[in-house]
């Protein structure tokens, strides 16, 4: 591997966003090509029997991001997801079971954009604390791939 050190991160059932993004941030240290399979997937293979060189490469970045994938989830997640042979099935499979589903993420965004328009400041905070508050508040948003 060239560019990633140490192992994956560990996804262990707990704050999902956080490790999406490192996960995401770890394919493309260890290798630019290994986000491609496993965040945006590849086209299928038009002929299994004769794959052309471009598809034999798919199938390569797959295994590589698959293998990666699987070692950054606990067992516990790793036996819900583990039949999957596609990287990107695989990475969907996982954000959807952590994500949850759009109804379920909707709702979300819309308990979220009321917290944000009655944000205030806390009497005991300081301006760094609050701006800490909402920038949680935002990312949250923004982590649910509604916009």
């Amino acid at each position: 591997m060239s560019g990633g050190e140490g192992p994956p991160p560990v996804f262990d059932g707990h704050d999902f966003p956080y490790w999406k993004i490192c996960m995401e941030s770890y394919l493309e240290a260890v290798d630019s090509l290994l986000y491609t399979p496993a965040i945006i997937g590849f086209p299928e293979i038009t002929d299994k029997d004769k794959p052309t060189t471009s598809e034999q490469n798919y199938e390569k970045w797959n295994a590589k991001a698959r293998n990666i994938l699987f070692r950054g989830l606990c067992k516990e997640v790793f036996n819900r997801v583990r039949n999957q042979k596609c990287a990107h099935k695989l990475w969907e499979e996982i954000c959807a079971l952590h994500e949850g589903t759009l109804s379920e993420r909707e709702q979300r965004h819309s308990t979220l954009n009321k917290k944000l328009s009655d944000f205030r400041m806390f009497p005991h905070e300081n301006a760094n604390q609050m701006y800490s508050r909402l920038n949680v508040l935002v990312e949250e948003l923004n982590g649910l791939n509604l916009i």
